[in-house]
């Protein structure tokens, strides 16, 4: 019985100590690229280390919009890796995300979005019974 407790305390250390490691390790941080990505025309490419987990998590993807250089900008993930990259111990994960700038019109604002108006109405029909 007394084993069975402390398996038990042990997998709960163990599982506040994963969820520890995010905190510890802080927010996504920016990073050099990696040596055999290739760029993609009209897109800038951006790398950021981070502690474990989806690399396509909401916290991580608004800091790429933040790195981006054009405020606006669309984010698409790329790939990720853990072995030989320049993130620190605590952050060793690395994602690459590729940023795509907003469309700009000639009168150098960007386009704007459709407006919806309200739905198109006709009479009033009841069902007959």
């Amino acid at each position: 019985m007394a084993r069975h407790i402390i398996a038990v305390g042990l997998l709960a250390a163990t599982l506040a100590a994963c969820g520890g490691v995010r905190s510890i390790g802080g927010d996504p941080v920016k990073t050099s690229l990696p040596q055999t990505l290739k760029s993609q025309p009209g897109t800038n490419p951006v790398a950021v280390c981070y502690v474990g987990g989806d690399p396509k998590a909401a916290d991580i993807v608004s800091a790429v919009q933040e790195i981006c250089k054009e405020p606006g900008s669309t984010v698409s993930f790329h790939s990720n890796d853990l072995v030989f990259n320049d993130c620190p111990l605590m952050k060793k994960r690395r994602a690459v995300y590729y940023c795509t700038a907003p469309a700009i019109t000639p009168s150098g604002a960007a386009p704007a979005r459709p407006r919806k108006g309200p739905p198109k109405a006709g009479p009033l029909q009841f069902p007959q019974y």
